[in-house]
């Protein structure tokens, strides 16, 4: 049926055409693992991965990646543990991968709970600044990791200003609406357009759809940074 199907079909995307050549060669008896394994080759390792998010996991090995999401769970139970059903300080909250998180070598399970509290609480960036120092005064220099946690709340409480209707978050790429008040406010278009001179031919890009400013930012080794940026340069706006 494979077969068939692959033939009959030549305008598949190619993502599911890999997936028939991968049905069709392992359809013998307890390959299923085999064509779960071509598949995940196929999708991506996922966000875990962080900046390497759309590598295969064969670059990184099936032992490796186990190994990376048994860490991703740990994590994650830390942030859980630290959240005690509290509604999140900021109006968005970016997904958690292995390039912002704060390392076990840092500070013990107790102390990274209660960091991810902290940070969980902080709503605007004077308490942020105010926090980092505070951590800083207490743990010593932070790891890229943790500064990255930093740049991701950074953004979360930036997203929060009034000018943005909507923020959307994928595996490889940021989506930021604008209002409609805000995109067709007089002179904004110039301004806007002004704005992201600076990021033509590159992996951020701006489109006017009819009533509102749509915002697409790929996903790069660089994605915090580039986010950030340009949540502050709308923060200016504002």
């Amino acid at each position: 049926y494979a077969y068939l199907f692959y033939d009959e079909h030549k305008n598949l995307t190619e993502d599911a055409t890999q997936r028939l050549e991968a049905i069709r060669d392992f359809t013998e008896l307890g390959s299923g693992y085999k064509i779960a394994m071509q598949d995940l080759n196929i999708r991506g390792a996922g966000d875990i991965l962080g900046k390497e998010q759309a590598g295969f996991v064969d670059s990184i090995g099936y032992e490796a990646y186990m190994n990376l999401l048994n860490e991703v769970i740990r994590e994650k139970s830390l942030q859980d543990k630290a959240r005690v059903d509290k509604p999140i300080g900021t109006k968005y909250e970016l997904s958690f991968s292995l390039d912002s998180h704060i390392p076990s070598t840092y500070a013990s399970e107790s102390d990274r709970i209660n960091i991810y509290r902290e940070l969980f609480d902080i709503s605007t960036i004077e308490q942020l600044r105010k926090y980092k120092k505070q951590a800083r005064d207490i743990y010593g220099r932070f790891p890229e990791e943790l500064e990255n946690c930093f740049v991701k709340k950074e953004i979360e409480i930036e997203l929060s200003i009034p000018i943005i209707e909507n923020f959307n978050e994928t595996l490889d790429h940021y989506e930021i609406r604008l209002t409609k008040e805000f995109s067709n406010k007089y002179g904004i278009a110039l301004k806007i357009k002004n704005m992201f001179e600076k990021y033509e031919n590159s992996n951020i890009s701006i489109r006017y759809y009819g009533k509102y400013f749509m915002i697409r930012i790929v996903k790069t080794s660089n994605y915090l940074l580039d986010l950030l940026d340009v949540v502050k340069s709308l923060s200016s706006l504002a």
